[in-house]
């Protein structure tokens, strides 16, 4: 016999049913009838005897009935399983052996000497048919092996694809933490705004203004004006450059200064009064909301502001002042354009320019004129910070007289080639520095005089 055929029944002998309960399931086998009888017997001795053993062999009974039931459940199942295998190696056979070949016609019908050679043929076709099933086995083995094995590489690569996953979703986890702290920290940062605008807007305000501190830094103010022009100008006849007059308000200021009559003092006072007027307008007299202009705020502000001044009765002096105060220093909070000064002093040096500065003093001019600016931004928020109202006042126009509780001559000056016909000797022509005026929530409608303006009048 070929190595193929043993190692078929080889395969067949080993086989064991899935059915099988175990290795030993021959030992469960069905039992003779006089073993049965025998046991019968016993079962009604004990019965007569013992009611108790009478039970336990009924119980009995129903397991050796169940055992009974399962074992023929599982030979059938055990012999449809074998019956199969074998229909499909008969199978197998009946196809080998219905090939057209001449030797299996003449190995049925032929003679003994064919008979003989048959014989030797038909073992090789059950070493083939053996060879085959062998073949076939394998090859199921080897199909299961491959597409297990593929079955594994897709499971592979699918936890792969889902641990790439999982490291975007922490990588996105992480990200949105960070997102989450920092939305945190911002609206902490917020709180403490919203906490602190709570507090402006409910609590009394502190900060009381002292007046002798306001009027202090007022009259330094002009005094470092005057030193300022005495230090940096040339303010000789001829020191000025008419010819590079730009604007009218230039020639306004300068053109008095070609007669015969202005003299150094009268251009100090002018360019004193340059300053000034710069000062007043820029910084002095504007509404601010902080360090400095708050551009499109400020505007809203200032525009807010106005209107509650012309609309309030001038006795309403504590709502408007309410108002500005909280809006102060919410204002502060924001934050504003800290270079109003330095902006300022630009403008005044450039409208300045036709006028010579003193060889050597220019840098230190313009150091001095920035000093002065902020001086004047200093002045103007510790004004604005009052509970009182502060102005500072610089146009009077007319007779002196009419102003005399608010401001005192500074200097005379001629009416020169230039004079209108509607100015008249004693009039003011301008003020060299204006006059510092305060209203109380006490007495909203007394204007108290704390400074009084330093004016220019016309003489004949």
């Amino acid at each position: 016999m070929s190595a193929a055929l043993k190692k078929l029944r080889k395969s067949l002998t080993n086989y064991t049913s899935p059915f099988s309960k175990s290795p030993t399931h021959q030992d469960y086998g069905p039992r003779s009838s006089s073993d049965m009888t025998q046991t019968r017997q016993r079962r009604l001795q004990r019965g007569r005897d013992n009611p108790e053993a009478q039970r336990h062999d009924q119980a009995s009974q129903q397991m050796e009935y169940i055992d009974d039931s399962l074992e023929l459940i599982l030979n059938n199942h055990l012999d449809n399983h074998l019956d199969k295998m074998q229909s499909s190696i008969i199978s197998t056979i009946k196809d080998e052996m219905q090939k057209p070949v001449s030797w299996i016609m003449g190995a049925l019908f032929g003679h003994s000497n064919e008979r003989k050679t048959s014989g030797s043929q038909q073992a090789d076709i059950l070493d083939r048919i053996a060879q085959r099933v062998v073949r076939e086995i394998d090859d199921r083995e080897t199909k299961d092996v491959n597409r297990y094995k593929k079955e594994n590489d897709a499971l592979h690569s699918q936890v792969g694809r889902l641990d790439s996953e999982l490291e975007r979703a922490q990588a996105q986890i992480q990200g949105l933490a960070s997102q989450l702290e920092s939305a945190k920290q911002t609206n902490r940062v917020n709180a403490e705004k919203i906490a602190k605008f709570r507090d402006m807007l409910t609590k009394q305000p502190t900060n009381i203004v002292m007046d002798n501190d306001v009027k202090q830094k007022f009259t330094f103010l002009r005094s470092h004006i005057l030193a300022m022009v005495k230090k940096t100008y040339e303010v000789h006849p001829g020191s000025i450059n008419f010819k590079a007059l730009r604007n009218p308000f230039q020639q306004e200021v300068f053109s008095p200064c070609a007669t015969e009559e202005c003299d150094s003092q009268s251009i100090t006072n002018r360019i004193r009064g340059v300053i000034f007027y710069h000062l007043c307008v820029r910084i002095l007299n504007e509404f601010l909301y902080g360090p400095g202009n708050l551009n499109n705020l400020q505007l809203a502000l200032a525009n807010s502001e106005f209107l509650l001044l012309q609309t309030l009765p001038k006795e309403n002096l504590k709502e408007y002042v309410d108002w500005r105060t909280a809006s102060i220093k919410c204002a502060c909070v924001i934050g504003g354009n800290t270079n109003l000064a330095r902006e300022t002093a630009s403008e005044i040096w450039n409208f300045l320019e036709p006028v010579a500065v003193i060889k050597g003093a220019e840098n230190k001019g313009k150091k001095l004129l920035l000093g002065l600016c902020e001086e004047a931004l200093e002045l103007a928020t510790l004004l604005r910070s009052s509970r009182d109202v502060f102005e500072v006042r610089r146009v009077f126009t007319g007779p002196l007289e009419a102003h005399m509780d608010y401001a005192d001559v500074e200097a005379e000056v001629g009416f020169g080639g230039n004079s209108e016909p509607a100015k008249k000797s004693g009039d003011i022509s301008y003020c060299v520095f204006g006059a510092l005026l305060k209203r109380t929530e006490e007495d909203p409608l007394e204007e108290i005089v704390m400074e009084k303006a330093s004016a220019v009048v016309y003489k004949e």
